[in-house]
């Protein structure tokens, strides 16, 4: 055997050891890696994206302390006296830095009381506003819950759009490698190889576009979720035939109500500012050397009703009651238009994937019959190129109608208040 070529033979033999090894080495890696990223970063559920977007959300954090104001004004309603005591104390004298003439010590120490109904009307206002700001917090999660289904069905869009696009640029660089050698071989024009070379960049274009937005699309959902992993929108619950019985807006809108004429009953049962009621002692003489008297005694203080005070106050109240009210029956309006839109939506984005299939079908029988011609020798390339756009063209369509059913679904989904 000659030696440089047993030399050669070892060391491409140990090449491809190394090169087996590396590869052993880079899959086991990159396995460990995967195994070792957080529950976070792994495969999730569309409701687990939106609790993790959730998480992740600053809006939520103004309606939690609005929440804590709400109890802690219940809290107080609850309470023997609604605001804090006070003790008041003078001195009075007739003769200034002296210990003759008159002389009087006073001391009061009163609180302010509830006036009839007023507690439980403020703790009936503050349980209604920590009702609304619920109500809000389950609104704002359905929204929240719209923007990740938006982004997954970005991705989706994308993604789903990536194999027919791949496949076309696999068949345009196959064509265009056929057509160079048919052009060697003098059995086709030189055109033929521009023609089919044309095809195969403008194929390269179309999915270096996708991928970008593609990527694009990712970037987005894990901003809003922190989530490596998408989710599909085909595991978005069925539609219902009806709307959520506790919609999340509509709810929000109803408590909105509850709120304001809780605050008008408030209003109402608060005529008046709160009495007063205070235990007062005094420490007096007239004149020196008399001997001091001591006089205890009982002080209310109550505070009169007028119409300047109260008129103002029930008419701002009232205002309040009838904005609310008439929010309500105008989001009523906008959701029956919103589902009845998505409703039709949904059913013409069914009818588009029905009609892409069929299309596709017939658009990829016509393909290959004309590149069997063009084997044979009896269809021009041109032709050839043409059906095969089309049949791409139809492929890639089919891609995107079934994400547009599955972002159709979801819309009809949100707009009806389901959650994920």
């Amino acid at each position: 055997m000659n030696a440089p070529a047993a030399v050669c033979r070892d060391r491409a033999h140990s090449g491809r050891l190394c090169a087996a090894g590396s590869r052993r080495l880079v899959i086991a890696v990159f396995l460990l890696g995967w195994l070792a990223l957080p529950a976070h970063l792994c495969a999730a559920t569309l409701a687990e994206a939106v609790e993790a977007a959730w998480q992740r959300s600053p809006e939520a954090r103004p309606l939690i302390a609005q929440r804590a104001v709400q109890e802690a004004r219940r809290d107080a309603a609850e309470r023997l006296f609604p605001p804090s005591p006070f003790v008041q104390g003078d001195v009075a004298s007739d003769r200034f830095l002296s210990n003759q003439g008159y002389a009087s010590l006073g001391l009061e120490i009163g609180t302010p009381v509830w006036l009839p109904g007023e507690g439980r009307a403020t703790a009936r206002q503050a349980q209604a506003g920590i009702g609304e700001l619920d109500a809000r917090l389950t609104e704002l999660r359905l929204a929240i819950a719209g923007l990740v289904r938006d982004a997954a069905g970005q991705v989706e869009e994308a993604a789903l759009a990536g194999p027919p696009l791949e496949r076309r640029a696999a068949a345009a660089r196959d064509l265009a490698t056929i057509t160079e050698q048919r052009v060697r071989r003098g059995e086709s024009p030189s055109a033929d190889a521009l023609l089919a070379r044309g095809e195969a960049l403008a194929a390269e274009s179309a999915l270096a576009e996708q991928r970008a937005l593609l990527a694009q699309a990712q970037a987005r959902f894990a901003v809003i979720t922190g989530l490596s992993a998408v989710p599909s929108l085909a595991e978005d619950r069925t539609p219902p035939s009806l709307p959520a019985p506790d919609h999340p807006r509509l709810l929000a809108a109803h408590r909105a109500v509850d709120a304001a004429r809780a605050a008008l009953r408030l209003v109402e049962a608060t005529p008046r500012d709160s009495p007063t009621v205070s235990l007062q002692g005094r420490h007096e003489r007239t004149t020196y050397p008399e001997r001091f008297d001591t006089r205890v005694g009982l002080v209310v203080r109550l505070p009169l009703a007028t119409e300047a005070r109260n008129r103002p106050r029930i008419a701002s109240a009232q205002a309040e009651v009838t904005r609310a009210e008439a929010q309500l029956a105008l989001l009523q309006r906008e959701l029956e238009i919103e589902i009845r839109q998505a409703r039709l939506a949904f059913e013409a984005a069914q009818a588009q994937v029905r009609l892409a299939e069929a299309g596709f079908r017939t658009l990829e029988q016509r393909r290959r019959q004309l590149e069997q011609a063009y084997a044979a020798g009896e269809m021009p390339l041109v032709e050839v190129i043409r059906a095969r756009t089309a049949a791409f063209d139809a492929d890639l369509a089919r891609a995107r109608a079934r994400a547009g059913q599955d972002r159709a679904r979801a819309r009809l989904n949100q707009a009806l208040g389901v959650m994920p």
